[in-house]
């Protein structure tokens, strides 16, 4: 939807006239539509819960987790091999992943 936005703003300007007579505009207004996509895909992406048969985390952290058989979202720290809860314990069955939001600053 967003993307969908960006093209129909920028449609818009150029049918206008706006920057159709600046070459530098034009190129400027490219670059910006770039930079806008590929924010639009790192937030996609940071927002985007991991099938773990797809993908693990890269990094030993904690995560949000979702575990079969429950309704909740869990906070799990992954080790490189084993989900594991906040009392040390091996949780088994995660089958989606995402990262922590990160902290108001």
């Amino acid at each position: 939807m967003i993307e969908e936005l960006i093209v129909a703003v920028i449609d818009a300007a150029m049918r206008a006239g706006e920057w159709g007579c600046d070459p530098d505009a034009r190129n400027d207004l490219r670059e910006a539509e770039a930079a806008l996509r590929a924010r639009i895909e790192e937030l996609e992406e940071a927002a985007r819960w991991w099938p773990t048969r797809e993908k693990l985390p890269a990094k030993y952290d904690w995560y949000m987790t979702r575990v079969r058989f429950y309704r909740i979202v869990r906070s799990l720290y992954f080790d490189g091999r084993d989900w594991i809860d906040e009392n040390e314990e091996a949780v088994k069955n995660v089958t989606h992943w995402k990262e922590l939001p990160k902290e108001a600053k």
